[in-house]
């Protein structure tokens, strides 16, 4: 295992690795094992970014040649390439002109570790937004910020502005470690915070890429010093190779030139303040004090990740798990090894399974520290005790401990724009504060004298920024990223839509009277990459296309438990009708200040299902047609909906749905979809010396049946005894044998394990004692029993024919909503007049949903039509 994960770095890590041995096995100590070999000891196949960033010379090429070609945009190998130095290629959707393709601009991200940003910083980004940008500034849940907007002929001047004027986008995107978060408390008189602030800053310098490809591509080579110079341990540690963690003689010294597998995500924080969302980084560092203030170490977490893609199961988000303490004086060399363990073992074949978290999952945590341990030379200690986790999110005004004030200030969704943004540059610029971007969007104001308070608060209020007090609870406590129209991944709304969302929900939570200050904890993405870290929410959507979001239920206030998909697909417009039954229940049966979160973990999704089943609003109980009941059972019902806490409609509808739902879906003529063999099974099995040799099939059509059968029927054996079933068409034959001692309990065995589209051939190979009816029947049932239960299975989907005309500037949005229904494309026709004819195939229970997203998604231009 180790061997073939190691060689996806390929030839050049194994030569550096290589020559780094010696060193290890001289210097090991003792009670850490040596590999006998490095990981890197054969090549395997490679993802393509992996073959471009080979070939890059560090992240040069050919970005720097794209950069400067006449195109609008820059080719895909470049696209790669640019993510590390800060950037990504979008385009605006919303932009496009009919027969001029895809409207290229340009996302930058900065480099901020812990969110801290100098005053000269902040104006020189607000001057970029405004001169460059799209008049907005973008805050992110890493603590950066996003300018948005930026054309190609643009980035040179963007760049080497944000670089000179004491920023950086380095290492904001790509292959390598982000930005490191921190706490972005402002106490200058808690230690232990002051710590966290500055081991972000050295971790991210510990980090950061060395090669000066960066400074190449935006400042001509030229090498543009910060304010601030690095910490001589981070620059000993770095170079230090004593257990092979290092590259030797590479301009990259722990990246090597493949770089990282995927994206890796470090967060510092303090014992009991969880406002970095620990628990979702691949590493995360707790500072860890002396009673009297002093820096002592770190514990360590690690492998945790939120990304995930629909409907694969192999993707998950996860919690990181901890390793162990270390010592402050070996932090360093701690999160080098931890990162070399990534590097060398993580996969790099399939990006959606090389994140760190996808390797400790295989390895389990202890494999995994003891393999951290070889590139450390030490063992981890015992993980110190810390206290309960608590979310903070540092809002209104705050003494720093020096005498000055800080001031929190709630930005929705993190966006700057409008007076807002005016209002804030003023009063930045004029008291030349720095700020701290905090990772839940929002902003920071510190250094404030006392005196300049009242004036603040006037031009702030002036401007419509309201105290946080005075801010709607579901809102300060919700996130959502930028999704549609320029994130490429998005398939849904996020930061558009969820404030509509957030107000919608409290006139729910109003009419079924909650307090007005009660909240839950809610978080929207556009896709299920997971950044606003929805997967964490007590109410998570995660967007599933147009209109459509999946729905997570179960994660706590302090973020420490992972939510669980509680619905598929909900539509914008069910909105109400959904969370309504789960707000009551809520409501009716939590526990004195138990949250949302706690309270669907502790109940569980079925009972919160089986509630919601039968529920009946208010409302609608006035408006639906009424039934008349004998008095007895009118009276019963009372009585179970009094003991249950239910309406009697919420009783009456349960009753009718358990009888007539099973009794509709057993009229059913044809199924849309069937769990079903995924591919063919045989077993044996010998009762009293006969044999009975049972072989299982996959079925689409009866006359596959009944060919499967007739091409493997035994002549030469006692009996042929099958049965089969597909959808309503079920035949059972006992071949000879006493009437249904054989072929029926086959078939009860296909519907016992739920199958359908199913056909099982048992051929018994009599061994002279005879069984009795009873006997024959228990054999016959369980040799397809046992068959079945070992097949490997999955879903059949039954596909439908459609075809759909669709003009050029409508492809983009078109093939999402193709994407994201699993729909297989057959023919592409172009015409003359800018229209494109497109054939698909898409499983017949999506086809409807389908229908319904593409005229969302396309405005009612595109219709598909079912093709006979």
């Amino acid at each position: 295992m180790e061997g073939l994960k190691g060689a996806f770095a390929g030839q050049a890590m194994s030569r550096s690795r290589l020559s780094a041995r010696p060193t290890k096995l001289t210097v090991q100590t003792s009670c850490v094992a040596t590999p006998v070999k490095p990981p890197s000891t054969k090549l395997a196949k490679r993802s393509k970014v992996e073959i471009v960033k080979e070939k890059s010379d560090f992240l040069r090429h050919p970005l720097m040649e794209e950069l400067v070609n006449e195109n609008s945009y820059i080719n895909e190998d470049a696209v790669q390439l640019m993510k590390f130095h800060g950037s990504y290629q979008q385009d605006h959707r919303e932009k496009r002109a009919f027969g001029q393709g895809k409207f290229y601009q340009f996302m930058m991200r900065t480099r901020q570790p812990g969110g801290t940003v100098p005053n000269q910083l902040y104006l020189t980004m607000d001057d970029l937004s405004e001169q460059y940008g799209n008049g907005t500034l973008r805050l992110t849940t890493r603590q950066t910020y996003q300018l948005h907007g930026v054309l190609k002929q643009d980035l040179k001047t963007v760049f080497s502005s944000v670089i000179k004027n004491m920023g950086s986008t380095l290492a904001a995107c790509g292959d390598v470690n982000r930005n490191v978060l921190a706490s972005p408390a402002p106490y200058k008189n808690r230690p232990e915070y002051q710590y966290a602030t500055q081991y972000a800053n050295d971790i991210a310098d510990l980090l950061a890429p060395q090669s000066g490809a960066y400074y190449d591509v935006w400042l001509d080579g030229e090498k543009f010093f910060s304010h601030e110079m690095e910490n001589p341990k981070v620059t000993a540690d770095r170079a230090f190779n004593g257990y092979g963690t290092n590259f030797e003689n590479s301009p990259e010294p722990i990246y090597g030139n493949l770089f990282l597998p995927r994206k890796f995500k470090v967060a510092v924080t303090v014992p009991g303040d969880n406002s970095v969302d620990l628990f979702t980084n691949d590493l995360g560092l707790v500072v860890i004090t002396s009673p009297s203030g002093e820096l002592e170490g770190f514990d360590i977490v690690v492998g945790g990740g939120m990304g995930r893609t629909h409907r694969n199961e192999s993707t998950f988000a996860r919690l990181a798990d901890a390793i162990g303490y270390v010592p402050k004086e070996d932090i360093f060399h701690a999160v080098k090894a931890i990162v070399a363990t990534q590097r060398d073992y993580g996969r790099r074949d399939d990006r959606k399974m090389s994140r760190l978290k996808y390797l400790v999952n295989e390895w389990g945590i202890d494999k995994f520290r003891s393999v951290v341990e070889q590139y450390y030379g030490k063992r981890f200690q015992p993980f110190r005790p810390l206290p309960k986790w608590e979310f903070k999110d540092f809002l209104g005004w705050m003494d720093q401990g020096d005498g000055k004030l800080a001031y929190g200030i709630y930005i929705q969704n993190g966006r700057l724009k409008g007076d807002l943004k005016k209002a804030l540059r003023n009063v930045i610029e004029r008291y030349e504060l720095p700020v701290r971007l905090t990772p839940n969007q929002n902003i920071i104001l510190c250094d404030i004298e006392e005196t300049w308070k009242a004036d603040i608060v006037s031009t702030l209020s002036g401007a419509g920024i309201k105290d946080p007090d005075a801010i709607d609870s579901l809102d300060r406590y919700s996130m959502a990223c930028p999704a549609l129209p320029l994130c490429g991944l998005a398939i849904g709304e996020a930061e558009r839509g969820l404030p509509d969302i957030n107000n919608r929900i409290r006139v729910l939570m109003n009419k079924l009277g909650f307090g007005p200050d009660e909240h839950f904890h809610i978080r929207m993405t556009g896709c299920p990459n997971g950044c606003t870290r929805p997967y964490m929410a007590e109410l998570g959507f995660v967007g599933d296309g147009p209109n459509s979001y999946q729905l997570w239920l179960g994660g706590t206030a302090a973020q420490t438990r992972l939510a669980e998909p509680f619905m598929e697909r909900m539509k914008v417009q069910n909105l109400e009708s959904t969370l309504e039954p789960i707000l009551v229940l809520f409501h009716q049966q939590r526990r004195p200040t138990e949250t949302l979160g706690d309270f669907c973990a502790r109940v569980g999704f079925e009972a919160i299902r089986k509630y919601s089943y039968g529920y009946v609003s208010e409302a609608d109980a006035s408006k639906l047609p009424q039934v008349g009941l004998p008095a007895d059972l009118y009276k019963s019902l009372e009585a179970i909906a009094a003991k249950q806490g239910k309406s009697l409609a919420h009783v009456a509808c349960e009753a009718v749905r358990q009888h007539i739902v099973p009794a509709t879906r057993a009229s059913s003529a044809e199924a849309s979809s069937w769990l079903t063999l995924k591919q063919p099974h045989s077993a044996v099995l010998e009762v009293k010396k006969s044999k009975f040799l049972t072989t299982a099939w996959p079925i689409t059509a009866v006359s596959q049946a009944e060919q499967y059968i007739e091409e493997h029927r035994d002549f030469s054996a006692s009996h042929n005894c099958y049965a089969y079933k597909l959808n309503q068409e079920q035949r059972a034959n006992d071949d000879g044998e006493p009437s249904s001692t054989a072929g029926q309990p086959i078939l009860s065995a296909i519907n016992a394990e739920q199958l359908n589209g199913v056909c099982v051939l048992i051929t018994r190979h009599f061994g002279g004692t005879k069984l009795g009816t009873g006997g024959l029947a228990r054999a016959y049932g369980g040799a397809a029993r046992d068959c079945l239960r070992l097949a490997e299975k999955e879903v059949f989907q039954r596909q439908a024919g459609v075809q759909m005309q669709v003009p050029f500037n409508s492809l983009g949005p078109v093939y999402q909503v193709l994407n994201k229904h699993n729909a297989q494309q057959r023919t592409e026709q172009y015409s003359e007049v800018g229209e494109v004819t497109i054939d698909v195939e898409i499983a017949v229970n999506s086809l409807e949903e389908m229908k319904q997203d593409m005229l969302d998604a396309t405005h009612g231009v595109v219709k598909p039509e079912l093709l006979q």
